[in-house]
């Protein structure tokens, strides 16, 4: 099925046009899916998308969504299950999608950004940090 798709329509381009100006978090983590399945059927994907400056498109969109469920699908981009892995067993994992990396750690640095305003403004304490007695 994936094949049939993807000769019929330009798969990657498809892909950025979902993300468009401002993307929900759902919406993005069915990207993110759409992104995966692409990358485990063709070996070329993760290329076209780089081309087409998907990533970096990819980067500047996502952290301003980021939510657990973005998350959750981002890690699951990031990581592939070792061979014959259960549930409830420990295994090994290696890494899939290393082009997702910088957009993980880009959205935890504007989280720890947003958090660390917040304390400076006086909006975590009671008073200001150089107030205290």
């Amino acid at each position: 099925m994936y094949a049939r798709v993807a000769e019929s329509i330009p798969l990657p381009r498809v892909v950025l046009l979902w993300v468009g100006p401002q993307p929900s978090p759902t919406v993005a983590c069915q990207i993110l899916s759409v992104i995966g399945i692409a990358l485990s059927m063709s070996s070329s994907f993760g290329k076209k998308l780089e081309l087409l400056s998907g990533w970096s498109l990819l980067r500047k969109h996502l952290p301003a969504i980021w939510d657990e469920e973005l998350h959750r699908a981002a890690v699951e981009l990031l990581l592939r299950p070792a061979a014959g892995s259960t549930v409830g067993r420990t295994t090994s994992q290696s890494i899939r999608c290393s082009q997702i990396l910088p957009i993980i750690l880009m959205a935890l640095r504007n989280g720890l950004l947003v958090c660390c305003d917040k304390r400076v403004l006086g909006m975590l304490c009671p008073r200001p940090c150089w107030l205290v007695d």
